[in-house]
């Protein structure tokens, strides 16, 4: 699992030390977190929503990977490469007959695209942008909500909610702007308590941290620049892939292609925190999923080859990494109770 284009190429030992490197108190691999998450969701009749950004799509893929991995009598079908700029969605098989659905929901920019899809007649560009100035998120969370609207009060089923919009965006301000809105949307949803015909719903929510990109960048804080990656691939074309000098494969993915973070700087994950924590009420329930540590320093875990354009923003799979990330999934359920005892 790479990005959207190429895989993660090798060498795997020597270039790629972290995929062997744990995380201390998630190593043990007879642990089944995702078994036990998916099988309180089956049984409070909850669905499981994944939102945010491209990096959704790789842990709905990792989701997919550590399910099997813990029992292969499960089966899945779903389209895992589409959920920009909309939404798509992983049906779960369990082996005794009883199915989830896992959808992974754009949560960004790219999601306004998909307001048009909610009304009869093609909108406007005039019509369009009037519902994004008047949408408290700026339109990113007008599609990810008419599909919770869907799931609630359609499927008569509550939602568990894991979400980020992060990586989005690169100007400070831009995020600073969207993030009130968003925040104040997810705590909405915990809100209601029933639907429009009186079914109970236990909604849940968590904001899980922007995980940590490692772009060669001026500041150090492994942030994503365009003219400095766009200087580094143009270096890279002008040499010959023949010339014996070139650097060996072991070092090629650190530090010439993805960097080490030495600058501790990180305003998505800062901005996000600052604004849960001054509300008192999103403390309770929008709990937030440590995720910006875990990837901190593991930069050889990204795709790079010279022949194609790099990434050192999405992750190729190792299930170590992602370990914490189901614990914390299944934390989070431990409060749904079976339907029929709420």
């Amino acid at each position: 699992m790479g990005n959207n284009n190429y895989p993660c190429y090798g060498p795997y030992g020597e270039g790629r030390p972290s995929f062997r490197r744990g995380i201390d108190g998630y190593t043990n691999a007879s642990s089944k977190p995702l078994l036990d998450l998916v099988n309180r969701l089956l049984d409070s009749h909850t669905t499981l929503l994944l939102m945010g950004d491209s990096t959704t799509r790789q842990k709905l893929q990792a989701f997919q990977c550590e399910l099997a991995r813990t029992d292969p009598r499960i089966r899945f079908n779903g389209n895992l490469f589409g959920i920009v700029p909309c939404d798509t969605l992983l049906r779960v098989y369990m082996p005794d007959k009883r199915e989830l659905h896992v959808y992974g929901v754009s949560l960004g920019p790219r999601a306004t695209e998909c307001i048009g899809k909610h009304f009869p007649t093609k909108l406007s560009g005039t019509e369009l942008n009037a519902i994004i100035a008047s949408d408290p998120t700026l339109g990113i969370a007008y599609h990810a909500n008419k599909l919770l609207d869907m799931i609630n009060h359609e499927q008569n089923r509550s939602v568990l909610v894991v979400a980020n919009t992060g990586l989005w965006y690169n100007i400070e301000s831009e995020y600073r702007q969207v993030m009130p809105g968003v925040l104040a949307w997810l705590h909405n949803r915990t809100q209601l308590r029933q639907n429009q015909f009186g079914v109970p719903l236990q909604n849940r929510v968590a904001w899980h941290e922007t995980l940590r990109q490692h772009w060669i960048s001026t500041d150090g804080t492994g942030y994503f620049d365009v003219t400095v990656v766009d200087a580094q691939e143009a270096g890279w074309k002008q040499q010959s892939l023949d010339n014996e000098t070139l650097v060996p494969p072991k070092e090629f993915m650190v530090p010439h292609c993805c960097q080490h973070i030495s600058n501790s700087s990180d305003w998505r994950n800062d901005i996000a925190r600052q604004l849960i924590h001054a509300q008192p009420r999103y403390v309770e329930q929008i709990p937030i999923l440590p995720m910006a540590d875990i990837t901190r320093d593991v930069p050889d875990l990204h795709t790079c080859n010279p022949y194609y354009k790099h990434d050192c923003t999405h992750y190729c799979f190792t299930p170590l990494m992602y370990q914490p990330l189901w614990h914390q999934m299944r934390e989070l359920a431990s409060s749904f109770q079976p339907v029929g005892s709420v």
